[in-house]
């Protein structure tokens, strides 16, 4: 039997882990790509950063708001699918613009996953477990790179960058029917909001955010806590390379 997306935070912690694997993998090929386009490193960081994070930064506040109101687990089915294409169409890219647009279109898919996760979770959660519900689904990160990441070095490493991209969404065949059989079966926690209580427009919840210093803090934090990590990332593979030379 399927085990829904909305009664079992384990399963949305690997759904984020595949998230955070597919979005990153692309680093590991930098350098063969780099030589088969002939590309410069400045346009390399264009489109393995920014062409990613603009579309994900900006596709994620309207994910986020559909999600107080919407199927939150047809959201995250939904953007599954659609970032596994465009991590199997990266691998089939001959130019440079291909490329981008297919980072440009995975950061829109990869927006859905995790502000209607931590939606799920919150309702799902009591004050007294939340905080280890959300440490669990925070684990994903260091899944995708402690047990994936080596997994993707290995088949580039035998196959080619092109296949790792193809292996990369061989889980779809199971992970996906798993996930889009999933329906929002419990309600909405009663508490958060009350129910006669009207939903704020998209600009209004914006305008409600920014005016809090917190918020503001917290996604100064959350930023700087989520590049340190990565930062390594596109030059780690020719610099071991030219280690163990």
């Amino acid at each position: 039997m399927a085990r829904p997306l909305d009664s079992d935070p384990g399963f949305l912690t690997l759904i984020s882990a595949f998230n955070y694997l597919d979005r990153s993998i692309l680093a590991l090929a930098l350098p063969a790509i780099k030589a088969e386009m002939h590309l410069s490193d400045t346009v390399l960081g264009l489109v393995y950063g920014s062409a990613f994070a603009i579309f994900y930064a900006i596709f994620g506040v309207p994910v986020a708001w559909l999600a107080d109101t919407g199927n939150r687990t047809r959201i995250i089915a939904v953007g599954f699918a659609f970032w596994s294409l465009m991590t199997a169409l990266t691998g089939q890219v001959v130019s440079v613009w291909q490329l981008a647009a297919s980072r440009f279109l995975m950061g829109c898919g990869e927006a859905c996953c995790v502000p209607p996760a931590h939606s799920i979770i919150a309702d799902l959660f009591g004050r007294s477990s939340r905080a280890s519900a959300m440490a669990l689904f925070g684990t994903a990160y260091s899944v995708a790179y402690a047990v994936f990441f080596p997994l993707a070095g290995w088949v580039i490493g035998g196959y080619g960058w092109r296949i790792m991209f193809v292996v990369a969404v061989c889980r779809v065949s199971w992970s996906q029917p798993c996930s889009c059989s999933a329906y929002e079966s419990r309600p909405r926690r009663s508490g958060r909001r009350p129910r006669e209580a009207p939903t704020l427009s998209l600009p209004a919840s914006l305008r409600l955010l920014t005016g809090s210093s917190a918020y503001r803090w917290i996604l100064v934090g959350s930023a700087l806590m989520a590049r340190m990590p990565t930062r390594p990332a596109p030059g780690s593979r020719p610099f071991c390379r030219g280690c163990t030379a």
